[in-house]
């Protein structure tokens, strides 16, 4: 039996901005005091720490830390066998992802895991490590619920006129007395209005940047201008005056890339800094714009964004064809030019049959080993109060208490409860998820098509 002395561990702390939202956990979360909490710890069991990784800044919700990451690579190569934290939530706050740590990863690569508050130590069998799947789910609804709060007290504060930005736009510049206020930045205005001007006499966007580039005028990156870069000059609509915001979100709280809402859900305050241009030349622009040719609006398809061709890394798009009558994905490098790659054609229906074949497969395994093992728990006590019953009826007919007929009825009620009771501890609990975007985001980092269309999918953590 292996004893304190022969374990190698690593302390992990991490810290993120969303810990310190309320002001009481403050402290208790600092990385100050985790450290107090763990080397305590590891001095009272007799334990000594092989190496610190520390995450300070870091969403629970995304397991692409660079401290914890590099745990990995030392648990991979046998620098520690032993990983200690001050709670579950410090490990991550993704359900699904912490329960593929702690109850298989780890186990996995003979890790032996302690949660130091919640009582877990993988090392022994308790019953607190047969409840840190529920306790990760209950930091992972934590953590939701801290997200809606941060996004609602923002949303509160755009509503109110306040920029809050980290960069004012092209033509704009934070007020110094007051950074949730912009003002005009006299010179490069004089460009957006320029732009305008063009468009409006019938300048196409590409004709517009070359004439800025031969003026040797800098676009807002401090680069040459391209369509693109006049494209988003005239479709941003503060140029009137008002302050659009809750224009893009998280695809969700544990995924951070971004989507953009419908205009509908767009917060416009108007009359919160001086124009640029006005409202009218601006509406003149658009309607222009919207003849230009008519567009299928449709909702996004389930993979779309996830898609990328293996040979030059560009996503793969999505088109409908008329002749196939089905949906199809090509690499958008071959789409511009076709001379710099090829157009990793595939059928985008197979791809999702194959790619929620995957997913369901994993996640029905997770949810019925997880609830399998609870039900098992409830069962076998319900099996023992049955087989109670049973003994204590046939005491009671041997006593004469009850007669042959009440005792043979009784008997065969009961023996049909335990027979129900002993199937349902082999039933599977899930064999279908209804899986969406966000469930595929949080789980799913990307999925790579190569020439010859072999697939492959890269999740957001180590293995699954």
């Amino acid at each position: 039996m292996m004893n304190n002395c022969n374990f190698k561990v690593g302390v992990y702390i991490r810290l993120s901005k969303e810990d310190l939202f309320k002001e009481k956990n403050k402290e208790s979360e600092s990385i100050k005091n985790q450290r107090k909490l763990i080397y305590r710890y590891l001095k009272e069991h007799n334990l000594s720490s092989i190496k610190e990784y520390v995450d300070d800044g870091y969403s629970g919700t995304n397991f692409n830390r660079p401290a914890f990451n590099q745990l990995l690579h030392d648990i991979k190569n046998n620098k520690i066998n032993m990983v200690i934290t001050k709670d579950l939530s410090r490990l991550g706050r993704d359900y699904i992802k912490t329960g593929y740590y702690v109850e298989n990863y780890f186990p996995t690569n003979k890790i032996r895991y302690v949660s130091i508050l919640d009582g877990i130590d993988t090392y022994y069998d308790t019953g607190n490590n047969d409840i840190a799947p529920f306790k990760a789910l209950f930091n992972d609804m934590v953590s939701k619920d801290t997200s809606k709060k941060i996004k609602s007290i923002l949303k509160t504060k755009k509503e109110q006129g306040l920029f809050l930005g980290s960069r004012a736009p092209y033509g704009y510049v934070k007020d110094p007395n007051n950074k949730n206020k912009l003002i005009i930045d006299q010179d490069k205005a004089n460009i957006v209005k320029q732009i305008f001007s063009l468009s409006f006499h019938g300048k196409s966007n590409k004709e517009i940047a070359i004439k800025l580039n031969n003026q040797n005028i800098l676009s807002p990156t401090n680069q040459k201008w391209t369509a693109s870069s006049i494209y988003n000059i005239l479709n941003n609509k503060e140029y009137t005056g008002c302050l659009v915001s809750n224009v893009w979100t998280n695809v969700s709280y544990k995924n951070k890339t971004r989507i953009k809402r419908n205009q509908q859900e767009w917060v416009v305050i108007n009359n919160t800094q001086e124009k640029i241009i006005s409202e009218e030349l601006f509406e003149i622009i658009q309607s222009r714009k919207r003849k230009k040719g008519h567009h299928i609006i449709r909702n996004k398809l389930l993979l779309e964004g996830l898609v990328y061709c293996l040979e030059c890394g560009s996503l793969l798009g999505v088109s409908y064809s008329n002749k196939r009558k089905q949906y199809i994905m090509t690499c958008n490098t071959y789409r511009n030019n076709s001379s710099n790659c090829t157009s990793h054609y595939i059928n985008y229906q197979k791809l999702e049959e194959f790619v929620l074949n995957r997913i369901n497969n994993f996640l029905s395994f997770i949810i019925n080993n997880q609830l399998l093992k609870q039900r098992n728990i409830n069962n076998n006590q319900d099996i023992q109060k049955i087989e109670k019953k049973l003994k204590y009826l046939y005491e009671d007919r041997l006593n004469e208490i009850i007669d042959v007929e009440t005792y043979l009825l009784k008997r065969e009620e009961l023996q049909q409860e335990l027979k129900k009771l002993n199937q349902l501890s082999t039933n599977n609990v899930y064999d279908n998820i209804y899986i969406t975007r966000e469930l595929l985001f949080s789980l799913i980092n990307k999925i790579t098509i190569s020439r010859n269309k072999q697939i492959k999918i890269i999740y957001n953590f180590s293995k699954l």
